[in-house]
């Protein structure tokens, strides 16, 4: 394949895998549908998570910490996720918000690897479950710089400065809310709170139930695994 062919794709996956595959070339968007949807049932999970992390330490409405009783999923994150994603797609296009939502995740990517590096030096001694090696941080490190630089270079967006903007609002109301050392948000809410775990049946759950849920899910694991071994 030829580079003006890869640029002139629309889908370089099935450009490729019509010259090498042959007939095969037709499982190959099953194969990536299957992939695609791996990835956006992580992914919303996990950002779900996110939502519920900050409402427990106060920065959103309690009913956003809770979680469903039979699954322990985050219903209400999940919920309100969506509905920010279906917003923001009003303005524009979901392509516009794939873009927004990648340049701000490798934002944070490449802080979280620098933070990595200064913990290394800072708090050499501290245990740690994981341990990457400093190369590889490092290209990691990079890797971030050019996914973050590379979309603002080639392709100019006021959504990229407004992205940035946003950051820097939360992170001044975080650093405000350190210093009067209050919450965002009042804990409660009567009885929209009830209604809400109502309607979803969801239940609140502390960063110390969370825990205890994880240890628990662990014990239980280990237990399987020995089972079998026996």
């Amino acid at each position: 394949m030829s580079k003006a062919e890869l640029l002139s794709s629309d889908a370089v996956a099935m450009t490729w895998g019509e010259a090498v595959l042959g007939p095969a070339v037709r499982a190959l968007p099953i194969l990536v549908s299957f992939s695609a949807l791996g990835s956006a049932n992580a992914t919303i999970y996990a950002s779900g998570r996110y939502f519920t992390v900050g409402a427990r330490y106060g920065y959103l409405p309690e009913i956003f910490s809770c979680i469903q009783k039979q699954r322990l999923t985050p219903l209400p994150s999940i919920v309100l996720m969506t509905i920010l994603s279906i917003v923001y797609c009003i303005p524009s296009n979901i392509g516009n918000l794939i873009d927004f939502v990648s340049f701000v995740a490798w934002v944070f990517f490449g802080l979280t690897f620098l933070a990595t590096i200064f913990c290394k030096f800072t708090k050499a001694k501290v245990d740690r479950v994981i341990k990457v090696p400093i190369p590889v941080i490092i290209f990691m490190i990079l890797v971030s710089i050019y996914l973050v630089i590379a979309p603002v270079i080639s392709s100019p967006n006021i959504g990229y400065l407004v992205a940035l903007i946003i950051m820097l609002v939360g992170l001044v109301e975080r650093r405000g809310t350190m210093y009067r050392g209050k919450k965002t948000v009042r804990r409660g809410g009567g009885n929209s709170q009830v209604r809400g775990q109502n309607t979803t049946k969801t239940r609140p759950m502390t960063r110390q139930q969370s825990v205890l849920l994880c240890e628990k899910d662990q014990t239980k694991e280990n237990d399987e695994k020995f089972a079998l071994v026996e």
